[in-house]
């Protein structure tokens, strides 16, 4: 992953080009390859981050849909979350205003603390909440929809206030 974010970080920052990829022959511009990368991989991360959330809270059932894969779909989850969570973060305001290879740390320290927080709290929360899938798949999804919105709150506060702080001219102490 932190490769992925620093090649994604060297293109938009045109220290290299990005391959041709297009079956067509044409190369993807750097509109389309920024919108992939800031837009749409957060949102399949987000939505692999809820469906995890089954994958902890109600293991049983997550079993039965994939049967003898499901290790492989929750993996590919948590990756897909990974890259959409650390693309998200690497696209904000605040982290965009250093350089690349603090960009990639701290983009792969905050998905891995939230994913990993999370994952902490839903096992913990699975001893406590009776075994009904139902009800284990209802707050898994509930609980990640709220800890993706108040992340995302929480970085646009953050966002705002770094917006703020430049517009503000620096008062001369007087003495």
């Amino acid at each position: 992953m932190a490769a992925l974010l620093a090649y994604v970080g060297d293109i938009l920052t045109r220290k290299c080009r990005f391959p041709n990829i297009n079956a067509i022959g044409q190369p993807l511009s750097e509109q389309q390859l920024e919108r992939f990368c800031f837009q749409h991989v957060p949102v399949v991360g987000a939505l692999s981050y809820s469906a995890f959330s089954t994958n902890i809270l109600a293991y049983k059932a997550f079993d039965e849909l994939f049967t003898s894969r499901h290790l492989v779909v929750a993996n590919c989850l948590l990756l897909n979350s990974h890259l959409g969570i650390g693309l998200y973060l690497f696209n904000t305001r605040t982290i965009r205003a250093v350089n690349t290879r603090w960009r990639v740390t701290w983009s792969v320290y905050g998905s891995a603390m939230f994913n990993f927080g999370s994952i902490l709290l839903w096992a913990t929360v699975k001893e406590i909440i009776p075994e009904n899938a139902v009800l284990r798949v209802g707050f898994g999804v509930l609980s990640s929809v709220f800890f993706l919105m108040v992340g995302k709150k929480y970085l646009d506060h953050v966002d705002a206030n770094l917006k703020l702080a430049k517009s503000k001219p620096k008062a001369t102490e007087q003495k």
